[in-house]
C-alpha cells in the first residue's frame, strides 16, 4: 500500500497486521492487579467483580485484534481502556506477542506500572 507524499516527505503509519496471530502473556504483577480490583468490586456489590473481569476480557480481545491501534503512553508501552470501569490495560507488543504488564485504575501513579518495564 502506497503512502501519499506530503510536501516532499513520505508519511509513515503503523498499519494493522490482520493476518498475524498474537499470543497474550499476562505478567504476574498484572494478574495481582486484576485480583485486587476484582476483590474491591465484589465488596462494593456482589457480581460487580465478575462484570469487571468480563470488561477486561473484552478489552483484551480488542487489543488482540489490533494491538497497534492503541496509543503509546510511555516508551513502547500502549494503553487500552476498559469499558465501564476507570481502568487501563498497559501492554507492549513484541513481534507476535502481547505482554500485559499492568491493569490499573486510571488515577494510580504512573510510576507503579512504569517500574515494571
Amino acid at each position: 500500500m502506497a503512502i501519499p507524499a506530503t510536501r516532499g516527505k513520505r508519511l509513515s503509519v503503523a498499519l494493522p497486521r490482520p493476518n498475524v496471530d498474537y499470543e497474550q502473556f499476562v505478567r504476574p504483577e498484572a494478574e495481582f492487579d486484576l485480583a485486587e480490583a476484582y476483590g474491591y468490586y465484589q465488596e462494593c456489590r456482589w457480581g460487580l467483580g465478575e462484570d469487571f473481569i468480563l470488561c477486561v476480557e473484552e478489552a483484551l480481545e480488542r487489543v488482540n485484534k489490533n494491538p497497534l491501534h492503541y496509543q503509546e503512553v510511555h516508551l513502547q508501552v500502549r494503553r487500552a481502556l476498559v469499558h465501564r470501569f476507570p481502568y487501563g490495560i498497559f501492554y507492549v507488543v513484541m513481534e507476535n506477542r502481547i505482554i500485559v504488564i499492568a491493569v490499573l485504575h486510571e488515577a494510580r501513579n504512573p510510576e507503579r506500572w512504569q517500574s515494571r518495564i
